[in-house]
């Protein structure tokens, strides 16, 4: 990985801790049933799909990484 800027840094660091949480979340609401897996990564694609001429080219790369990382 290059050799980022403290702010940089910071902000890999706030992007990861939410990724986590955020698929510690769907594996949570998979597992009591309250989520079917797969459910969140179809929504996320049909989010994606339905704001794609209104999401920048850098916020749907990285929903598909989290959409990606669901799927997992």
């Amino acid at each position: 990985m290059a050799n980022l800027s403290h702010d940089g840094e910071v902000l890999d660091a706030h992007m990861t801790a939410h990724l986590v949480a955020l698929l510690a979340l769907v594996r949570c609401l998979e597992e009591n049933g309250s989520l079917r897996p797969g459910q969140y990564a179809d929504a996320l694609h049909m989010a994606m799909e339905s704001g794609r001429r209104d999401l920048s080219d850098m916020t749907l790369a990285m929903l598909h990484g989290i959409r990606e990382a669901t799927l997992a």
